[in-house]
């Protein structure tokens, strides 16, 4: 049976495109800080020869933050579960808007298993959609 742990949260840094690190309320006064892994879905790295289009990918999600402060902030996660990296999985609510079915509509992340394994071991950046200029550095790296 499956716990759907609903917390209220606050973003303290991000750190990639499926990275975050947050202020979680735990409730009567607790908070916790956390590192959170999104999801479902698997952005481009900020390191190597994707970190143009990570870096990109970085900047829509300080958007799709900045564009919304005023909506509440809420993390949801099936038992705590965390990766291998410890970071608890989770959907990113904020307000109505989930940012990892966000990511994935705006075509700014690859579709993943519940802990970001890629369905397909393709990280091919030219089925995201990004700009000409990102693509390209990336092209650039791998050649």
């Amino acid at each position: 049976m499956f716990d759907n742990y609903v917390r209220r949260m606050t973003v303290e840094r991000i750190v990639d495109g499926d990275t975050i690190t947050a202020i979680v309320d735990l409730a009567f006064g607790t908070q916790q800080h956390q590192w959170l892994r999104l999801a479902r879905v698997n952005t481009p790295e900020i390191k190597g020869p994707e970190q143009v289009a990570g870096a990109y990918v970085t900047n829509r999600v300080h958007a799709f933050f900045r564009d919304r402060q005023d909506k509440p902030l809420f993390l949801q996660s099936h038992d705590w579960q965390k990766d291998s990296f410890g970071r608890v999985i989770a959907t990113i609510w904020c307000g109505e808007t989930n940012l990892n079915d966000w990511l994935l509509h705006h075509r700014l992340a690859f579709e993943a298993d519940a802990n970001g394994r890629l369905f397909d071991d393709t990280r091919d950046l030219r089925k995201l959609d990004l700009p000409d200029g990102v693509v390209q550095s990336w092209v650039q790296e791998l050649s």
